[in-house]
């Protein structure tokens, strides 16, 4: 059986309404962070970084199969970005212009960077990002956010 371990009104509400859209079985364990249980051992042993939600099948969380679902999809999304960049040889996603889906790919493509094929790897994405990732208005950014490498 699965039990999602939630919090009224946290992050936990959206696979919540997930489960109950698919007609899963599936417990709820009420987390009570006014009292600490995000800290407490038990909880921490579920997820050590101590955040809600914590969705677990049987022995398992299920993060290795929620990982590579993701990486499968986004994946695919990363190889028609690719193409894209190959058909038109431009230097930004929407051509000549350096446009606001520039960014949002860079941090899209950055979430990335710890999978088995990041997007920085692909033939015409991992340069794309390069050249984002290289404009002085994201390096301000980046250097504010006090973020360290890898960037992507």
């Amino acid at each position: 059986m699965i039990t999602l371990h939630y919090h009224p009104g946290n992050a936990s509400l959206t696979p919540h309404m997930l489960l109950e859209e698919i007609g899963a079985p599936f417990e709820l364990a009420f987390v009570d962070r006014d009292r600490g249980a995000l800290r407490s051992p038990e909880f921490l042993a579920l997820n050590p970084n101590g955040k809600i939600p914590v969705l677990v099948d049987g022995d398992a969380t299920g993060a290795a199969q929620v990982k590579a679902h993701a990486e499968a999809q986004i994946g695919a999304m990363l190889d028609t970005v690719d193409a894209e960049l190959a058909s038109h040889g431009k230097s930004w996603l929407l051509g000549d212009t350096f446009s606001a889906v520039d960014p949002y790919l860079l941090m899209l493509g950055r979430w990335t960077r710890s999978f088995a094929r990041p997007a920085r790897s692909l033939p015409n994405v991992g340069p794309y990002l390069q050249r984002v990732l290289a404009r002085p208005a994201v390096q301000r950014a980046f250097a504010t956010e006090k973020l360290q490498p890898p960037l992507v």
